[in-house]
């Protein structure tokens, strides 16, 4: 029995040996062989969002190779998601994949993985110019609800102007007036009160700051609509933060710890629930320590590339070392317009109003109606309607605004209020929160890629790996 087993297995090498060489004979190259098998994974680096596909290239290009677990923590997203975006990268720029005795995948990117793709993909070249024609058109909408603003004083007090001048005309002829009071007020006077000089002979130099406010046609648009919510900006920060903090610590920490990065607002109670966006995104799970006190385990933020031995120790100590700081939210403001700006943008709202209101009383008077059927007057009285709603609008949307942002700011100072009373704690803690953070550092560890681990990489041929895990 002893023989045939001998003879099976240099059968075995035999056959193993011929498909070898004709792997070697093949005309398809090492590289088509590798980019085909993370093809298999991966999809195509124009899905990825722009902002995930920027946050990877860069921690690729600090780091020289990332895990899934580093691509998670830097770009924010969920780890599904960061393995996607991580293969789709790799296969477009030629990276390379491998694998460990544990099971953990390891993508390395060239240097110029960035250049790679915007060479091999031109949607991707177009981005940037997609991206800034957006910015630009939104300016360019928020600069014309702000030039409405004096088309609209245009076109009310030249029509205003204009019916004081034909009643003036009827008075000295002995016609008499027939239309009642007109106001008259030149659209000069607007431009003259609109230099925020006027009365002090020339206008004041303007500092290096005040040339990086917004023009003051944005800034009409941005007292009636606001500038959005700058937390919005900052949610892919708060979840960068939160994996980068979960990893620092080796993939285990507590809920106080989480709830220094959430936004939900909490109800009490000892309920933990606010942490399940934190569970879902980064695959974390509860688990009960020795003492029943509930710590939150992150598998895949427990994995990272290897590193030098010198930034390994400062990554090992850095966990005990760094103290916890919350997230707070930004308060949304009610415009980002200057205080010269908003008194400018109020006092034209209000000539505006006036106008209109004036200019809508005389265009009642049905005599008007007849007599001027051409011109700027019956210009003013087709555009009536829009003019009387650009108007109404113009004060009851941030009226509106106003009631709705002290309510929504002071719910951000209460979550703000809570982090920082948590953080404190955390920074503090009592001896029932020490021996649970001291629980969660215990059950800490990380996982460093090594090169002498890898069982499996697509740079070289898959049998050459298979013979030296036999040879093993």
């Amino acid at each position: 029995s002893t023989g045939s087993d001998v003879a099976m297995d240099a059968t075995t090498w035999t056959m193993q040996a011929r498909a070898a060489r004709h792997a070697h004979r093949t005309k398809r190259s090492e590289k088509g062989r590798r980019n085909c098998r993370i093809h298999a994974m991966a999809g195509s680096s124009e899905s990825v969002p722009r902002n995930t596909r920027t946050a990877i290239l860069g921690a690729a290009k600090r780091r020289g190779a990332l895990t899934v677990g580093d691509a998670a923590a830097a770009a924010g997203v969920a780890v599904d998601d960061a393995r996607k975006a991580l293969l789709a990268i790799a296969e477009d720029v030629g990276g390379a994949l491998e694998v460990d005795q544990r099971g953990e995948m390891r993508v390395r990117l060239p240097q110029d993985a960035e250049a790679a793709l915007l060479k091999k993909s031109w949607k991707l070249k177009v981005e940037p110019v997609l991206q800034k024609s957006v910015q630009i058109s939104q300016v360019l909408v928020r600069m014309a609800f702000g030039a409405a603003l004096f088309a609209s004083i245009l076109v009310v007090y030249t029509a205003i102007a204009a019916l004081s001048a034909q009643d003036r005309d009827d008075r000295r002829q002995g016609r008499g007036g027939g239309r009642g009071m007109v106001m008259y007020m030149s659209p000069y006077d607007i431009w003259w009160y609109m230099n925020p000089g006027y009365g002090y002979g020339r206008r004041p130099e303007t500092t290096y700051e005040d040339r990086q406010e917004m023009g003051f046609l944005e800034s009409v648009f941005s007292f009636v609509f606001g500038d959005g919510d700058p937390n919005e900006k900052r949610e892919e920060a708060r979840w960068k933060a939160l994996g980068q903090y979960i990893m620092d610590r080796g993939g285990v920490v507590t809920a106080e710890e989480i709830s220094l990065f959430v936004q939900e607002d909490k109800k009490g109670g000892g309920d933990e629930g606010y942490v399940i966006p934190a569970l879902i995104r980064f695959q974390g799970e509860p688990t009960v320590d020795e003492q029943g006190n509930i710590l939150y385990v992150f598998p895949a933020l427990q994995s990272t590339a290897k590193v030098g031995q010198g930034i390994r120790d400062a990554f090992k100590k850095r966990p005990s070392a760094a103290q916890p700081r919350a997230f707070l939210e930004k308060k949304v403001p009610f415009t980002r317009a200057s205080n010269a700006q908003q008194v400018l943008v109020m006092l034209l709202g209000v000539a505006n109003a006036i106008g209109v209101a004036w200019l809508s009383r005389l265009l009642s008077n049905p005599y008007i109606a007849r007599e001027f059927g051409v011109g700027v007057v019956a210009l003013a009285g087709r555009l009536m309607p829009a003019l009387q709603m650009y108007a109404l609008t113009f004060f009851l949307f941030p009226a509106l605004r106003w009631f709705w942002l002290r309510r929504q700011n002071s719910k951000i100072e209460e979550r703000n209020a809570q982090k920082q009373e948590i953080e404190f704690r955390l920074r503090s803690p009592d001896p029932l929160l020490s021996d649970k953070l001291a629980s969660a550092r215990s059950m800490a560890k990380s996982n460093f890629f090594d090169d002498k681990s890898v069982i499996y990489s697509s740079e070289r041929d898959t049998l050459e790996q298979q013979f030296e895990q036999l040879e093993d």
